[in-house]
């Protein structure tokens, strides 16, 4: 598999269209992206795709189309089960939206990223840094110019070739991600092991099996 010459970073975001997620935060956020990708001539496109099925679906592409961007594409797409991980597998950068209600749950679509080595930008909520920690597995935000801010310092640059010249944090959080996430020995069945069980030894006097 090689690269092709002069292509977008590719953005990921998985959603079931629920007002659980603040799609507002991506609108906003993709149009100052776009502003400074537009002083940037050097600067890589971005192509955002946001996977999945719901309810706000339609608003949202509504919305989207009439944005007038010129250097971010916003793409909505709903993919069978097995395209899912190829596609965050290929993609430079995952974003969660997930507003976690309790305070104390973490999103399946982060763990999906990460599984894939992808790394995640993520709203900050009170406990999602469980999961990701910033500049290791992706990064936190709170505001869209945030989210702008950050997209864009890991933007690549393209050469005079057409060649991206990624930047050297994404190529150490993707490093991360597959080390610590996507590792093969990171099964469901190895973490219960290692990771549950002790626990749950430790609350019962009898082991649990």
């Amino acid at each position: 598999v090689a690269w092709r010459k002069g292509r977008p970073f590719v953005v990921v975001s998985g959603t079931s269209w629920t007002p659980d997620e603040d799609f507002g935060v991506m609108v906003e956020g993709m149009k100052v992206l776009d502003g400074m990708l537009r002083r940037d001539r050097e600067k890589q496109d971005v192509l955002v795709v946001i996977t999945g099925k719901g309810p706000l679906k339609e608003a949202f592409e509504k919305t989207s189309t009439g944005l007038g961007l010129k250097r971010v594409k916003i793409v909505t797409a709903w993919l069978r089960a097995q395209d899912y991980p190829v596609v965050l597998s290929a993609a430079d950068m995952g974003i969660s939206l997930h507003y976690s209600s309790s305070g104390v749950d973490l999103p399946m679509k982060v763990v999906d990223m990460l599984g894939c080595g992808l790394p995640c930008a993520s709203i900050r909520y009170q406990c999602i840094d469980e999961l990701i920690q910033d500049n290791k597995t992706g990064f936190l935000f709170d505001t869209p110019d945030e989210l702008a801010e950050r997209l864009y310092h890991y933007v690549g640059v393209i050469d005079g070739d057409g060649m991206i010249l990624d930047s050297h944090e994404l190529g150490k959080m993707r490093d991360h991600a597959k080390r610590h996430f996507a590792a093969s020995d990171q099964k469901w069945e190895t973490q219960w092991t290692e990771t549950v069980l002790p626990v749950f030894n430790a609350l019962w006097s009898e082991p649990v099996r």
